[in-house]
């Protein structure tokens, strides 16, 4: 069983994040913060489209990486190669189309565990909203296509498994759940204010369960209570269109607040009358912790398994009747206040909840990674996920102006209160045999003008080591100086959208493969391989996003460095055995790693050729 410092997570946010006004947005931050509270590492990875505060993301504990939305699903080589150096064990999507459109890659790519957080029941939500026979059965495709993609599932409520299960053809095992939760150190307990004669709803009513909830209160809850001198305060990100539709005095719409506390302080009943849906509302859990009589339908109460704790009515019209009786029964209320502030702060604060997640991050590491099939991905016909269409139609976001990212990048890192932004697209490592050619397109491109490319060039060590010392002390000294050659690389990336690598530590495990098989020392090299995975794991390399390796046959590598033959640093690549063992890695051997190379053949290229395959290659034009 893994110990809990050896998860770690990279949770995948796109759209809204922070301030979080809705539930799944609620449940990124709070958990990602509450995950590194308890010592596990969080890096988000963010599409960021000036939806998010990024001051105050940057005073969060965990690190984040922005990136423009065309970059966050069209350049998985990039966010893979940050996630390899992050050394991200497990990446995490909500919803069914991230899975497809970029987790199901980036598993692949990184050997990282897949994990699909799931909100609600997808098909069953938009069957009951009225979706079309084509859109339902899109939906159950991209269901039974994540089932098959992930290692795992998290839902938000135990009556969402079964259902789940059976969509998304899931043994219930992969299926863990996990509710939301509560910042019990933010929210303060207040219980029901008798005077202020304020009911409140709290919810994002751009979802439709919630804009209808909301057209119920109005119609059948807010005539006779606001002639009984009651008011009523809606907060949550609102359109237009519903604010129109519900408009009168004493029903006000406050938009999304800051702190809720400002909401709850005079609350006297807090509402959820809702019909649809399924998941874990979390506003349900945000009144309880605040102390506010709950009243709800039996729906919206199926996350929640201590119905003792709210009132429960599904005929909207007995609403008013039983909040007037309520008033006349304040120790029912205060009561009931009482008891579910304590089911919160024992079962659902964020610090309980993170616990929990990392027991479910624990077992997903002691099981073997799930084959990744990226056919998979075919079934998801669309560019972005549904929801993010819906809401950039609609307009539901406002812009958040960041000076920093005002300009073009690629992408930009928020850490420990700094914010740092890059250019770089394509960290390209030359690999392969010697004498392949490799030097020779080096040279060509630092003649050309590549104003956009910037070429670091293979460290050498001190030559009375590479004469004498050829051995496992060697590898280890060619693998700290790539930890020096990471550091330029973080300095260049910022001002270079192209880097290429004069090879990389790829070339370091093969030599060093190559030679423990020549010397009968293959046990050395598993030894070597286990440091460089714990420097790995400490995000000490660059991991390229893309390795061209330059192929050539054993004999013609010979010929063409037959010049150097007799050097004692150079014995080893006239050794055919080495030579072959050496390629072997290349071929095979680096997939374990999680990199795919891109053979060239040079054997009968010309210069000139493979210059031209080599320039497109570098500006991805192949």
């Amino acid at each position: 069983m893994y110990s809990p410092h050896e998860v770690k997570v990279g949770i995948f946010v796109d759209g809204d994040f922070i301030p979080s006004y809705d539930g799944a947005s609620n449940r990124f931050h709070y958990l990602s913060r509450y995950l590194a509270k308890s010592g596990i590492k969080v890096v988000v990875f963010h599409g960021y489209r000036k939806w998010s505060d990024v001051s105050l993301i940057k005073k969060e504990p965990f690190k984040t990486y922005f990136f423009p939305s065309k970059t966050y699903y069209s350049n998985l080589e990039l966010i893979a190669s940050l996630v390899k150096k992050e050394g991200i064990n497990i990446i995490q999507f909500d919803n069914l189309e991230p899975v497809l459109l970029q987790g199901l890659r980036l598993s692949h790519m990184t050997g990282a565990h897949l994990v699909n957080e799931m909100h609600y029941v997808v098909r069953n939500l938009a069957k009951n909203l009225g979706a079309n026979k084509k859109r339902l059965k899109n939906i159950a495709a991209l269901e039974h296509a994540v089932g098959k993609a992930v290692d795992q599932v998290i839902c938000l409520s135990a009556d969402d498994k079964p259902t789940l299960s059976r969509n998304m053809a899931i043994e219930p095992g992969r299926i863990s759940v996990i509710p939301s939760g509560v910042d019990v150190e933010a929210i303060k307990f207040f219980g029901p204010s008798i005077k202020a004669k304020n009911i409140i709803f709290l919810g994002n009513l751009y979802f439709e369960p919630n804009a209808q909830a909301v057209r119920e209160i109005f119609k059948r809850m807010y005539p006779p209570m606001h002639a009984a001198g009651f008011k009523f305060t809606i907060t949550g990100d609102c359109p237009d269109s519903l604010k129109q539709e519900c408009r009168g005095p004493g029903f006000t719409f406050t938009g999304p607040i800051k702190d809720l506390n400002a909401l709850f302080h005079d609350a006297t009943f807090a509402l959820a009358p809702i019909i649809e849906g399924t998941g874990m509302r979390i506003k349900i859990l945000n009144y309880l912790a605040a102390g506010i009589p709950v009243i709800t339908t039996s729906t919206a109460a199926q996350g929640f398994p201590d119905h003792s704790c709210l009132f429960i009515e599904n005929d909207f019209n007995a609403y008013p009747d039983l909040m007037i009786r309520l008033l006349d029964n304040e120790t029912r209320m205060f009561s009931k206040a009482i008891r579910g502030r304590d089911r919160i702060l024992n079962n659902y604060s964020w610090g309980t909840i993170a616990r929990q997640t990392i027991k479910t991050y624990e077992k997903i590491l002691a099981r073997p990674r799930r084959a990744k099939d990226l056919r998979l991905g075919e079934v998801c016909t669309s560019h972005e996920p549904v929801w993010l269409e819906e809401a950039i139609q609609k307009k539901r976001f406002r812009t958040i102006p960041c000076p920093a990212l005002s300009k073009p990048f690629s992408y930009a890192i928020s850490n420990g209160g700094k914010l740092t932004t890059y250019l770089l697209e394509r960290l390209i490592a030359f690999e392969g045999m010697p004498g392949a050619g490799k030097t020779t397109t080096i040279n060509s491109i630092m003649r050309s003008d590549h104003r956009d490319v910037v070429v670091l060039r293979e460290l050498d060590l001190p030559l009375t080591l590479s004469k004498n010392k050829d051995n496992l002390q060697m590898s280890a000294l060619f693998l700290h100086q790539e930890i020096q050659k990471t550091e330029r690389i973080e300095k260049l990336a910022r001002t270079h959208k192209i880097i290429v690598l004069d090879r990389s530590f790829i070339s370091t495990l093969a030599y060093g493969y190559a030679r423990s098989k020549v010397q009968g020392k293959y046990p050395e090299f598993l030894f070597f391989m286990k440091e460089f995975l714990h420097l790995s794991s400490l995000s000490c390399f660059a991991w390229p996003t893309h390795v061209i390796c330059f192929d050539l046959s054993i004999s013609e590598s010979i010929r063409r460095r037959r010049a150097f033959a007799g050097m004692p640093e150079y014995r080893y690549w006239f050794n055919p055995v080495f030579l072959g063992h050496f390629k072997n890695y290349y071929a095979s051997a680096l997939l374990k790693v999680g990199l795919t190379p891109q053979r060239i053949s040079t054997d009968s290229l010309t210069t000139k050729q493979l210059a031209a395959i080599i320039s497109r290659s570098i500006h991805g034009t192949t």
